[in-house]
């Protein structure tokens, strides 16, 4: 776990929100809360697309003064 490494974060047990303030600093991936790279989650993209779909159908099927 990288976020509990002490070569990037002194004193990683304790929270410290300057740890995150300065991110330009920070090695990529050393915190990444929900995944990322080759561990993000395998739901993630059936999430996209399912929104994506959905939003296809709002914009297509459904009546337009259904909104308005």
């Amino acid at each position: 776990m990288t976020h509990m490494n002490e070569c990037i974060f002194p004193d990683p047990s304790k929270f410290e929100p300057r740890h995150f303030k300065k991110s330009a600093f920070l090695p990529p991936y050393s915190f990444v809360a929900l995944g990322g790279g080759h561990r993000i989650c395998p739901g993630y993209e059936f999430a996209r697309l399912e929104t994506l779909i959905t939003i296809y159908h709002m914009e297509t099927l459904l009546p337009k003064h259904f909104f308005f």
